[in-house]
């Protein structure tokens, strides 16, 4: 085991000392092309001041010789460099440098340029949902009285039924006496002549009135009541009909079972809509308001996105997921989603016209954001910027850019390095320089 891991360790070792000579022989290579293209720019005859050049480490860019020779720390080969071209550091950047790469290095590295434009942009916000009922189209079948279930019309949950349709039959004395005493008043004001005092008459009338209304508030239907009036006889099983259509969702009776007053007995939901609770980042709540489109993909429709609304986002944050609930409205024709369905939500907000940059050119340092501008002739200017939102691959320019300035967009890692590089051999430039590069380790 001990083997296995000197070997690992041993050829990980290899791999880095490869790594930082090609990156070496690169930065040699680099310096040398610079020299020759500068020489190229200058004009015939002219005049030119001599440049004093300096050597430094790859590795280890606070070690700075006057002559070559290789690095008494790592034993790299040491790169020259001319202090006298650095440029001074800019205010809060004083850990970037400006630089300037020729068209070969440019390519090497595969440094690409975009420009930074100011356009409409409408940034995506995607959410995990979850299918729910409309709990605004729930309706539940209770009783105003009690009694035992004489007959079930809907054996199981899941039936579909319609507003209107029979539920179960049901024996209550309290109903049954309640028929009697309305039919009993009826006869009774059909016995009075037409010499009958006034008084009676209308005490009988509002008997019958009291008799009638008592009916009603029990949910006993106009048709229920021209039947036992055509009849004279009262119902011994009263039927119960559905108040809405929709599926059953709850089934709390059985057949024999005998009910209370105000005992839910059935619940049934109205699935023609349904609701979507998309559970939103706190970051991107804010861009959410009530009345946006949004798209809903289900994996049981593929291709067949489907259309819902913005209707309610709720007060309180999930402190958990640190989310925020949306719901949203989809209609449901032929009732293919089905509550506790699983769905990928994605609401389109509209942000205006904003100045933006491919998000792959802004770095983030964690105390900064910085660019590099593209200066000309292969010059490239480190620049801090304030980035406002995150929209689809691209980054709103709060602050520090113009539009029409062109930026690196790709390559700017490397970029970066080198800039961090430079500007480290800034801050010892000016320092005392060592007399030569010896060998060995420090102090040895």
């Amino acid at each position: 085991m001990a083997t296995k891991v000197l070997s690992g360790i041993l050829i990980a070792a290899a791999a880095f000392v490869l790594i930082v000579a090609a990156a070496a022989a690169f930065r040699l290579r680099g310096a040398a092309l610079s020299h020759e293209g500068r020489a190229a720019l200058d004009p015939p005859g002219a005049a030119k001041a001599p440049l004093k050049v300096m050597y430094h480490c790859p590795m280890h860019p606070d070690y700075v010789s006057d002559r070559p020779g290789k690095c008494p720390i790592c034993g790299m080969d040491l790169v020259p460099f001319t202090p006298q071209e650095m440029e001074p550091a800019q205010p809060g950047l004083e850990d970037h440098a400006p630089l300037t790469l020729s068209p070969w290095r440019r390519q090497l590295i595969g440094l690409q340029v975009g420009t930074v434009e100011k356009r409409p942009v409408t940034r995506t916000i995607r959410a995990a949902g979850r299918v729910a009922y409309n709990e605004k189209a729930l309706a539940t079948v209770n009783l105003k009285f009690g009694g035992w279930v004489e007959e079930l019309m809907v054996k199981s949950v899941g039936e579909t039924v319609r507003k209107g349709s029979p539920l179960m039959a049901i024996y209550s004395p309290e109903l049954f006496e309640a028929q009697r005493n309305y039919l009993a008043a009826r006869a009774a004001l059909a016995s009075l002549g037409k010499d009958a005092p006034a008084d009676s008459r209308s005490l009988a009338e509002e008997m019958l009135r009291s008799a009638r209304e008592r009916l009603r508030l029990w949910d006993f239907t106009e048709e229920q009541l021209k039947e036992i009036e055509s009849s004279q006889q009262a119902e011994h099983d009263v039927t119960i009909f559905s108040k809405a259509d929709g599926v059953v969702t709850a089934r709390n009776v059985t057949l024999g079972s005998n009910v209370e007053p105000g005992r839910d007995l059935f619940e049934i939901a109205d699935l023609t809509t349904v609701w979507m609770l998309a559970d939103v980042f706190e970051s991107e709540a804010p861009l959410v308001k009530v009345g946006q489109q949004a798209t809903v993909a289900l994996n049981c429709l593929p291709g067949e996105p489907l259309t819902g609304t913005v209707s309610y986002i709720y007060p309180a944050l999930d402190e958990s997921t640190r989310t925020l609930r949306v719901r949203l409205e989809c209609p449901n024709p032929g009732g293919r989603l089905k509550p506790g369905m699983f769905a990928a939500v994605s609401i389109a907000v509209d942000l205006g016209e904003q100045l933006v940059v491919d998000d792959d050119a802004v770095l983030d340092t964690g105390l900064r954001q910085i660019v590099f501008v593209d200066k000309g002739e292969g010059r490239l200017e480190p620049r801090e910027v304030v980035v406002g939102d995150r929209a689809d691959g691209l980054a709103i320019i709060a602050k520090g850019l113009e539009a029409g300035e062109r930026i690196v967009t790709s390559g700017n890692f490397l970029v970066d390095s080198e800039s961090r590089m430079k500007a480290a051999l800034r801050q010892v430039g000016g320092g005392k320089a060592e007399p030569e590069a010896k060998s060995g380790m420090p102090g040895m």
